[in-house]
């Protein structure tokens, strides 16, 4: 089951997801636009984002 996360979320405010993040994340400009898909797992081991209108 997959659940809708933003860049406020707790996942990517972890110290695992912290300790891996590149210095320019793509999925915190993608999760900003109006109509973005942002969708993680429930035990946040998985993400995916979209941009209207582009692949994921």
């Amino acid at each position: 089951m997959l659940e809708s996360w933003s860049t406020a979320d707790d996942l990517v405010n972890n110290p695992y997801f912290q300790r891996d993040e590149v210095p320019f994340n793509l999925l915190y400009r993608i999760c900003e636009l109006d109509g973005a898909t942002c969708l993680k797992s429930k035990d946040g081991m998985m993400i995916y984002a979209q941009s209207p209108g582009q692949n994921g």
